[in-house]
């Protein structure tokens, strides 16, 4: 919105403005006066320097990781934060990347307690050597969610997940692509403690922002977040025909297309299992009939 386009001209210009409510809207008087310009200070590109030892055993870490070996990988990553502290000191924003990886790979490794007091580091740092709204700090409180959802921190995770959220919208705006990320997750805690009707509610913004972004049929717009749908509503105990036709949706993607045929079939007929007891019986019951003096299996019920 406007509040984010002027936030982004300021740090680009130099300039800095009195922190109050500005009304947007009044066309008789002028938004800004002199006396909201606070400050004028330069703005200077220039090259970080690179700590070329650090950034070398950073990148083969990484190439560890993606072979697979999480504690080789570990190791080197932790050398190169030590090398980082020695040139850099205790506050950098590289020093705060690597413990953000070393946070991921304890939890990858099953440590989801070493995983949440390496995050609370890096996300401290973050703030520090950034600034509590830069992009990269608000990158780094959903991990730090994650890990205290692991940590059994429910609420923690809750309401750093709902900064996040506020921070991104101040930056970048309600529409922004991220935000749907956010809201996912968001509607998965409150899923998970029960806030059902809460929790569709950001389900349906972030299907609503995927569709807009990526399109209906994309595998990053619609699947899984029609999937989450579909189920949010089953538990809710909305209309039957509501989560069916968002597993048909979530069915219906190219990814799916890419299974076999009777891999489909099998979920497709698991799903509807899995929800038809919620459907509201509209037929009419059919008495059991008999031959010979035996049941025969009849359905409980018929659609008229």
């Amino acid at each position: 919105g406007k509040i984010s386009l002027l936030r982004a001209f300021c740090l680009k210009t130099g300039v800095q403005i009195l922190l109050r409510e500005y009304n947007f809207e009044m066309k008789n008087k002028p938004t800004f006066g002199e006396s909201d310009i606070v400050n004028v200070f330069p703005v200077v590109k220039h090259i970080n320097p690179r700590a070329s030892d650090a950034y070398n055993f950073y990148t083969t870490g990484q190439s560890k990781i993606q072979q697979g070996y999480f504690k080789d990988g570990y190791d080197l990553i932790s050398e190169a934060l030590n090398l980082l502290n020695n040139v850099y000191g205790a506050m950098h924003p590289e020093n705060a990347q690597c413990l953000r990886m070393l946070a991921r790979l304890s939890y990858i490794m099953g440590d989801p307690q070493e995983a949440l007091a390496i995050q609370q580091r890096a996300v401290l740092m973050s703030e520090r050597v950034n600034g509590i709204d830069h992009p990269y700090t608000i990158a780094e409180y959903a991990p730090l969610a994650l890990y205290c959802f692991a940590n059994s921190q429910i609420s923690t995770a809750l309401k750093l997940l709902y900064r996040a959220r506020c921070l991104a919208t101040i930056v970048c705006g309600e529409n922004h692509p991220d935000i749907a990320l956010l809201d996912s997750n968001i509607s998965l805690i409150l899923h998970a403690v029960g806030e059902y009707e809460l929790s569709l509610r950001f389900l349906e913004h972030a299907l609503a922002l995927n569709i807009k972004y990526y399109g209906e049929k994309s595998l990053k717009g619609g699947r899984l977040v029609y999937h989450l749908v579909a189920r949010n509503t089953e538990l809710h105990g909305r209309i039957f025909r509501s989560a069916l036709n968002n597993e048909k949706e979530t069915y219906g993607h190219p990814i799916s297309n890419s299974l076999g045929e009777n891999a489909r079939r099998r979920h497709r007929k698991s799903v509807r299992s899995g929800l038809a007891p919620s459907e509201p019986k509209t037929g009419r019951v059919v008495p059991a009939r008999k031959k010979n003096g035996t049941n025969l299996p009849t359905p409980k019920w018929e659609k008229l």
